[in-house]
């Protein structure tokens, strides 16, 4: 599946999904579809979470509003000094379940969530953050 420019949103193998309720975005600030009671399985995916992420999971299942990915990784895809950000994060997981899962086109909204053998690596971009400037009251 890929969005209107033609990135990857979700590739794997085995693949069996029920949605009901989809909506697709082009607004590129906001998750690209949305749907309700979500059934899915499969195995070997990768999901393009935005331009600077993929998620990559050996196997996927969900159902009934619970979520369960195997051998998890939040991987950043492109070159260091491409992030507007301080930091760059490499995250992975023996296992990420999570329960009350929902997917609107404004966020990912989850609750009780685990993670088994987690792993984060932090890389620095080297960029400077810019300093808030201190106002000050003045006294009448």
């Amino acid at each position: 599946m890929e969005d209107a420019n033609g990135k990857p949103i979700f590739k794997g193998e085995n693949i069996a999904v029920s949605l009901t309720d989809i909506t697709q975005s082009s607004n590129d600030s906001k998750i690209p579809l949305a749907f309700k009671d979500p059934q899915i399985k499969a195995s070997n995916i990768k999901i393009g979470v935005n331009e600077f992420y993929e998620i990559h999971s050996r196997e996927v299942k969900a159902s009934k509003k619970s979520l369960k990915l195997l051998a998890f990784r939040l991987k950043p895809i492109q070159n260091p000094r491409n992030y507007n950000s301080k930091n760059i994060f490499d995250f992975a997981a023996g296992e990420f379940t999570a329960d009350d899962f929902n997917i609107s086109q404004d966020s990912l909204i989850v609750s009780k969530v685990y993670f088994s053998e987690p792993d984060l690596k932090v890389t620095s971009t080297g960029k400077q953050t810019v300093e808030k400037i201190k106002t000050q009251r003045r006294s009448k």
